[in-house]
């Protein structure tokens, strides 16, 4: 698996559960240094989400530019996320961790260090209402 596995994973997934989302994936480093990997517009709202993912111990890599924008855009009153895939305790994890906490995630140095930082976590395969439940979180649709 590769991180543009893991996008398109992602992408399939959340369009299984909605038709009217939009995705685009973003990945500029040259015209905005640490924007998010996908920009995700559904019913009107926009959010973006960092896409991290590692299938050893060590936790994903973070650069700098990505740390700085998370902190601008969260200081600007935005809600990024990160959506991370991760091997830990013998099984696939997925996380969802707030962008407000990139920083934290950022002077880690194992994949089970990202989970306490999580909002939400699943282990093993995310089913369909796993990923509305994603989507309800990252658009801050939760009665």
């Amino acid at each position: 698996m590769s991180e543009s596995d893991f996008a398109r994973e992602v992408k399939q997934s959340l369009l299984n559960v909605d038709s009217n989302i939009h995705i685009s994936s973003v990945e500029s480093h040259l015209t905005s240094a640490g924007i998010p990997d996908l920009d995700v517009c559904i019913d009107g709202e926009e959010n973006h989400i960092e896409l991290k993912w590692s299938w050893e111990d060590n936790a994903p890599e973070i650069r700098p530019t990505q740390v700085r924008w998370f902190k601008n855009r969260c200081k600007a009153g935005g809600n990024p996320w990160i959506f991370a895939k991760v091997w830990a305790f013998n099984n696939c994890q997925y996380l969802l961790i707030p962008g407000h906490r990139m920083e934290q995630l950022a002077r880690t140095k194992k994949a089970v260090d990202w989970i306490p930082l999580a909002e939400y976590v699943w282990t093993g395969k995310m089913s369909r209402q796993d990923w509305i439940k994603f989507l309800q979180v990252v658009f801050l649709l939760i009665p």
